[in-house]
């Protein structure tokens, strides 16, 4: 099978579901070609920079650097003979692409990355899309404007090229947690007396940096692996609020999945402390420990930092527990879908 599959559109964050979803396919037999959206985004706004400061003034303006970073897609699927085109997130993408590739023949499917938080968005954007995956067992349902059969829940993996247990390791240290410091991430944190604990925040405050500020300090999935490789346990804290500098949180019950982080940490033969979703139980059973508040979270750590042995049997349940939960996996999945 032949799939092009297109980049989310930024080169963080959901780009490592693109690298492990792309790895996963092709481990899977699949011819897959990839359309790098976050450059031609930034070809596009560099060509529209340039227009200005020569002087160029097109009719009508300058034109959207989405469109014209997109509008490359249909040709490039004409070029590659795909039978699927495959977009990673989706959100940059203008209608009319996944409408064109549809009149001409082209079978579209959509892999839905901010559920939860941004389900509204992608069930929008999910009517032009013939199939559509979400990473929210509770958000299937809301894509009402497609066809039942043709929505999956798709959870997220690990991607088994970087997450194992053998690679490079950063400086041991007890507690290591990366992602964004949404604030009830910060508040659970401020909330522990890290007193004779080696805690290492690689969280990002997208609330008081800017982008240019932000950016060095991203902690690639390479990097996050080396961490959970050496620390002692690595946190998860599944978050509430749905955009970054606003409190607006999601409905109750609307996040039952988990994320990323949860299959990552003991992929790479780390120990996970998690908070609670519904899903937890459902891929590691007891094996996981949850924390409800700060409080909780500190006698957790302190707990497992005082004992090595149990934290080894833990770890190695989450383990054996999170195997079956690869890119890999997924890809198949998505590919028996096709066949």
């Amino acid at each position: 099978m032949r799939i092009v599959l297109v980049a989310p559109g930024h080169g963080f964050s959901t780009i490592d579901v693109f690298t492990g979803l792309a790895a996963g396919l092709r481990a899977n037999g699949a011819d897959v070609f990839e359309y790098p959206l976050h450059s031609t985004f930034e070809m596009a706004e560099l060509l529209i920079s340039a227009a200005k400061v020569i002087g160029i003034a097109p009719e009508g303006g300058y034109p959207d650097p989405a469109y014209l970073g997109t509008m490359g897609i249909p040709g490039y699927a004409m070029a590659k003979k795909a039978d699927v085109v495959l977009f990673v997130h989706g959100l940059n993408v203008p209608a009319s692409i996944p409408e064109t590739l549809r009149r001409g023949g082209y079978t579209t499917a959509l892999l839905c990355t901010e559920s939860p938080y941004e389900t509204d968005k992608e069930a929008t954007a999910a009517m032009f899309y013939d199939w559509v995956f979400t990473n929210e067992r509770a958000a299937v349902s809301l894509f009402r404007n497609n066809r039942p059969e043709r929505v999956q829940y798709i959870p997220h993996a690990y991607n088994p090229r970087t997450h194992t247990p053998d690679g490079p390791r950063a400086d041991p240290c007890d507690v290591f947690l990366c992602g964004t410091k949404y604030p009830e991430r910060a508040a659970l944190l401020d909330g522990v007396d890290w007193t004779g604990i080696s805690f290492v925040d690689k969280t990002l405050d997208y609330a008081k940096d800017d982008k240019a500020a932000i950016l060095p300090k991203i902690v690639g999935n390479t990097v996050a692996a080396s961490y959970y490789r050496a620390a002692k346990i690595s946190l998860n804290a599944h978050r509430q609020v749905k955009d970054i500098g606003t409190q607006t949180t999601i409905t109750p019950g609307s996040a039952e999945s988990l994320n990323p982080r949860a299959y990552e940490v003991p992929a790479c033969g780390g120990f996970l402390i998690s908070d609670i979703r519904a899903e937890l139980p459902d891929v590691f059973g007891d094996s996981v420990p949850t924390y409800t508040d700060s409080g909780s979270l500190e006698h957790l750590i302190r707990y497992y930092l005082a004992h090595e042995d149990e934290r080894r049997a833990l770890a190695g349940r989450q383990a054996a527990a999170v195997q079956q939960h690869s890119w890999t996996h997924r890809a198949h999945t998505m590919l028996a879908l096709w066949a």
